[in-house]
Formats: C-alpha cells, sequence, structure tokens
C-alpha cells in the first residue's frame, strides 16, 4: 500500500485503500471475520488492525452496550 501512487502523492493514507474511510475505524476495537471460509469465524481486535479486503470489519457503535468477547461467543456458536 506505501508504493500505491496516491499513497506515495500524499493524496491517501494506506488506510483509505480504494474510498477514503475514518482512521478511527482501523483503530477502534472491532469484531474480524474472513469472508470466505469453510465455516464463519469471527475474533475481537483490541489493537489496531489494518486488514485486507478479504476480512469483513464491524465497529461496534458508542451504544452498544456487549462486549465484543460476548458478540464474538455468540457468533462463533454453534447454536447461531
Amino acid at each position: 500500500m506505501a508504493e500505491r501512487r496516491e499513497t506515495k502523492n500524499g493524496n491517501n493514507s494506506c488506510w483509505h485503500l480504494h474510498w477514503p474511510r475514518d482512521e478511527d475505524m482501523w483503530k477502534a476495537p472491532a469484531i474480524l471475520s474472513l469472508q470466505m471460509s469453510d465455516r464463519p469465524a469471527f475474533v475481537v481486535a483490541e489493537e489496531p488492525a489494518f486488514v485486507s479486503f478479504s476480512v469483513n470489519v464491524f465497529v461496534p457503535s458508542d451504544s452498544t452496550p456487549e462486549r465484543l468477547h460476548y458478540i464474538v461467543g455468540l457468533l462463533n456458536s454453534r447454536l447461531l
């Protein structure tokens, strides 16, 4: 990403990818999930996570009362 023309020219930063995005999205705690896998799998990222297009990033709103580990536990369960 650092070698992209837009990044070198200073037009975009590496986290913008194709469309500008708020840098805080990548630095906030989030739930990550691979787009293509045998079985849906989710993990909590408590530290900044800069991921490729093959990973879905779910950033909860400030009003979400549940802890991310609780949500991931449910999402990874056989129940769901």
